[in-house]
């Protein structure tokens, strides 16, 4: 996958660079939610998007026809919680979690599209961060520490991640650990909705890339990765996504 999601220090073509007067707490962001089925760990990642958003910042949850009671623990939790401008969209069926960003996506206003899966969590100044790393690129991504869960079979016959990611944190090339101005969306599209398990990420900032815009890497830990035994990068069709992705990279780069 090298190559998919190199850094771009040139900063040709960016819509984001050498902003004057940016702050990024006056930034509007809009931070999307896909769920499904996500009762297990949506309190907690509802919980850590909350503690670091900003007055004026919005919350999109976007529930993907879910079977469970995420909705419930979601709508509960938010109208407790002291953000005043957040959403609750459900869909009227299963698409899949591109399909449900893309409805988040549409529906923002804010100036600055974030994300995080639903059993994910922020870490600590993830906003800020990220948020002042755009002043000078058109996104901007962090690093990850990998851990887990309770019950999580680590066993080798079924494990997708390497042990050293669970020593240090990794540096990440997809939407929950990166913000990305919105008109970013508005030059190359929206992701595509035939990568349901997890090609989407890496298709999307590929053509970011091909497009001419610019990513910044910091060097901040800015997610917590859940590895559990229901996790989207454990299904074998992601290999072939990610291989699908190389095609469609390589044709479009011909």
């Amino acid at each position: 996958m090298a190559g998919l999601c190199d850094v771009d220090t040139t900063h040709r073509g960016g819509v984001g660079y050498s902003l004057s007067g940016f702050e990024a707490t006056s930034t509007r962001v809009s931070v999307v939610i896909p769920t499904f089925n996500g009762s297990e760990f949506i309190a907690e990642t509802l919980g850590s998007v909350c503690d670091e958003l900003c007055d004026g910042d919005e919350l999109i949850i976007v529930d993907d026809c879910s079977s469970d009671d995420t909705c419930d623990i979601a709508q509960n939790y938010l109208q407790q919680s002291c953000v005043t401008h957040w959403s609750l969209l459900v869909t009227p069926k299963n698409q899949g979690p591109p399909s449900a960003r893309n409805v988040g996506i549409r529906s923002a206003s804010g100036e600055v599209i974030m994300s995080v899966d639903q059993d994910d969590h922020w870490v600590t100044g993830h906003r800020q961060a990220l948020v002042e790393a755009l002043s000078t690129s058109d996104m901007a991504s962090g690093r990850a520490h990998f851990e887990l869960a309770d019950g999580a079979d680590a066993s080798s016959g079924t494990r997708w991640w390497r042990d050293r990611w669970l020593e240090e944190p990794q540096q990440l090339c997809e939407f929950g650990a990166s913000a990305i101005w919105r008109r970013c969306f508005e030059q190359i599209g929206l992701l595509d909705e035939s990568f349901r398990f997890g090609g989407d990420d890496v298709e999307w900032f590929a053509r970011a890339q091909s497009a001419g815009l610019t990513r910044r890497e910091i060097s901040e830990v800015v997610l917590a990765r859940r590895i559990h035994n229901n996790n989207l990068s454990g299904r074998p069709e992601l290999r072939q996504e990610l291989l699908d992705v190389v095609r469609h990279h390589l044709k479009r780069n011909g």
